[in-house]
């Protein structure tokens, strides 16, 4: 009988133990700063040491630095003087393809509050909203828009071999090049953020055929020239659909980052050629 009264007694105190583990906060999105985060989703746990490229409807793209550490940032657009502030980055822990960046500037419009709410398609591209309030309050405004980073980040549900995942195109292009020494855009997915706004990203597969989604269906050939690690030359001509048979492009992608850099070139449709640049990145 003392046996039993003694393991009845170690059961209760383990229940209540229990039972204490399974309190705590509930908060769904804590504010980690710059700090990282681990999500399971698209989103990456971490900003740090980034770059983003924000791609407003009808609009400039503009570019938001992340610092290495801390939680700074500096945002650049063509034309405008460059904002700078602090920031939090919060995934949500209902959807990890979701996070939300909260920016507040110190320079020039001290006191200036943005929230952008992040919705990752991919580990390095996707859409946002942006609220900005001024300082003070008032009335604030809001906009929409496509994004692209330089940097995959951390995300704990990227492929750990670098091949491109989430393809839009039906055609999904596996990344082959095990070549260090020349930059290539052979078996990956390019996002690119056009000047003046809009984007396409494209599949380029082995043996010189390319998806993109700029219509259903859309593609052709191409062939790319590299010039080193720091650049290369894409020609492509489109055969599909039939609106955009003929239609030609010449890209010339210049590194900036692991992942990403700068482009200028030109298109041919309708007859006739038209300048191009913008943003880049490899695209998951």
């Amino acid at each position: 009988m003392k046996k039993l009264r003694e393991l009845l007694a170690i059961m209760a105190i383990l229940a209540v133990g229990a039972a204490m583990t399974g309190c705590g906060s509930d908060d769904d999105e804590p504010d980690n700063g710059g700090g990282t985060q681990t999500p399971q989703g698209n989103a990456p746990g971490s900003v740090q040491n980034q770059t983003f490229f924000f791609t407003p409807a009808g609009a400039a793209t503009r570019s938001i630095v992340f610092s290495p550490s801390g939680n700074t940032y500096t945002i650049q657009s063509e034309g405008a003087t460059a904002e700078s502030g602090t920031y939090s980055y919060n995934v949500s822990s209902n959807n990890q393809n979701q996070a939300t960046l909260s920016l507040s500037q110190t320079s020039p419009n001290a006191g200036e509050q943005s929230v952008v709410v992040l919705n990752f398609q991919s580990g390095n591209s996707g859409t946002y909203q942006l609220t900005r309030t001024p300082a003070g309050g008032g009335q604030s405004t809001t906009e929409s828009g496509s994004f692209g980073t330089t940097n995959p980040g951390d995300n704990n549900n990227q492929n750990p071999t670098n091949q491109p995942t989430n393809n839009p195109n039906t055609n999904q292009p596996t990344n082959t090049n095990q070549n260090p020494t020349q930059l290539t855009v052979v078996g990956r997915n390019v996002q690119v953020q056009y000047n003046g706004g809009g984007q396409e990203l494209f599949g380029f597969q082995q043996g010189g055929t390319f998806t993109s989604d700029f219509q259903p269906g859309a593609g052709g050939t191409y062939t790319e020239q590299a010039s080193g690690t720091s650049a290369v030359t894409v020609n492509l001509d489109y055969n599909t659909p039939t609106a955009a048979a003929n239609d030609t492009a010449t890209l010339i992608l210049t590194r900036t980052s692991d992942n990403g850099g700068t482009f200028t070139g030109n298109a041919t449709y309708e007859g006739t050629q038209h300048n191009l640049s913008g943003n880049w990145s490899f695209a998951q």
